[in-house]
């Protein structure tokens, strides 16, 4: 690679850092211009624009292996905006424009953490922007500052005890996006505590602890039952990674009995809050399931469109948006897009368990990283998310590592 390249490559990739370290800013609007209003925005758009004239002067050469999921997240973006035509959904240009944003979010964060040398800079910075969030969900919730900002809320109940904080999500305005961002990271400092290792993301004991301990707080705060849920499942699996790795049964004995205890006191204590209390919540969630099934079968092709779901949806009541990934794409797109999205999930969940299965010996810091895509996406299922700026990153960053680091089995 000559030097000129390695310069630019550099560049963009540190540029690219500093976005996902800003990446809570999003929310806060600062700058009076459409749909680039916050600082996260205005770096993405320069980082797009610098991509742009880097590739097209041949000062960083083009990732070819990324053809396909362009092809097919264009080929959504397409049917997505036809559908909204067709259906009257409102300002078309908008609509293009949030899908397309969303995707050159996965394509840039793709490419950038492919042609990238310094895939740990990329990943320290997304923990970063984590850590940044859930400070300031922390300082919310339990000191009352900064709440200007994000949407804090009263605290929720545990059966007939109220947890003694508010509710938080930090900067943001929905609590989906907080918990993707924050199991992602979570995943990534949990395994980097365990590994300890010169290959862990984040060598320092310390600092992991410190780090594990914030993200535990951050997402405690943030009193949503799905990212509960998903962070017992990433503490099991990076617990077993690191069992595995080492190759000690006994050590991975050890661990599931220190996970097995709380567990089962927290599922015992906080059972109503995660399976039974409000049982008029779980029967209206399954409701709006079996509706959004109904609403398909009768606009099967196209969909009913960006956010027609509660008008199409009316004959059955009020109902609120559909709060799962898939179920979104299968309403608002149809057959059409459902299948096209599908084709590019399947295709980063085939890279994702490659990625897993070379990296489990060669090089654990990379092996950890399917791990923090499962937690967001099980947190995806219970939240709109398609429109998620931290869901199409973390993917996108994802299948740039596997792109970069295991270019012989792609």
């Amino acid at each position: 690679m000559s030097r000129s390249l390695t310069s630019s490559t550099n560049i963009l990739t540190i540029l690219f850092a500093i976005s996902v370290a800003v990446i809570p800013t999003r929310s806060v609007t600062m700058f009076p211009l459409y749909y680039i209003n916050s600082p996260f925005h205005v770096l993405f758009f320069t980082l797009m624009l610098a991509i742009l004239y880097s590739v097209g002067t041949g000062k960083i050469t083009s990732q070819k292996k990324l053809i396909q999921d362009v092809v097919l997240l264009l080929l959504f973006v397409v049917v997505a905006t036809i559908s909204a035509l067709i259906n009257s959904s409102g300002n078309i240009t908008y609509i293009f424009s949030l899908y397309f944003w969303v995707v050159s979010i996965y394509i840039i964060s793709a490419y950038i953490t492919a042609q990238s040398s310094n895939e740990k800079l990329i990943i320290q910075a997304l923990i970063i922007g984590s850590s940044i969030a859930a400070s300031v969900a922390i300082l919310q919730s339990f000191l009352d500052i900064f709440t200007h900002i994000g949407r804090p809320a009263p605290a929720r109940s545990i059966g007939s005890i109220v947890i003694p904080v508010g509710r938080s999500a930090g900067p943001y305005g929905t609590y989906g996006d907080y918990g993707m961002l924050l199991l992602a990271s979570y995943a990534i400092v949990l395994f980097s505590r365990l590994e300890s290792s010169r290959q862990s993301v984040i060598p320092s004991k310390k600092s992991a602890n410190m780090l594990v301990v914030l993200h535990i707080v951050g997402i405690f705060v943030s009193q949503t039952r799905g990212t509960w849920i998903a962070t017992i499942v990433v503490t099991v699996a990076c617990c077993l990674l690191f069992g595995y790795r080492r190759n000690r049964l006994q050590k991975i004995r050890s661990y599931l009995i220190i996970l097995t205890f709380p567990a089962i006191f927290f599922i015992i204590y906080s059972g109503r809050i995660l399976f039974k209390i409000n049982v008029d919540t779980v029967l209206i969630r399954l409701k709006v399931y079996r509706v959004a099934v109904n609403v398909f079968l009768s606009n099967s092709v196209y969909g009913v469109g960006y956010q027609n779901f509660i008008s199409a949806a009316g004959d059955y009541g009020s109902l609120t948006a559909v709060h799962n990934m898939f179920l979104e794409v299968l309403v608002t797109t149809g057959i059409i897009g459902t299948m096209i999205f599908s084709m590019f999930i399947f295709g980063l969940a085939s890279r994702l368990s490659k990625l897993f299965y070379y990296s489990l010996h060669s090089n654990p810091a990379y092996a950890v990283i399917p791990i923090s895509v499962l937690g967001v996406l099980i947190q995806a299922q219970v939240v709109q998310a398609v429109y998620s700026y931290e869901l199409w990153l973390i993917m996108g960053v994802s299948s740039g590592i596997f792109f970069s680091r295991f270019k012989t089995h792609s």
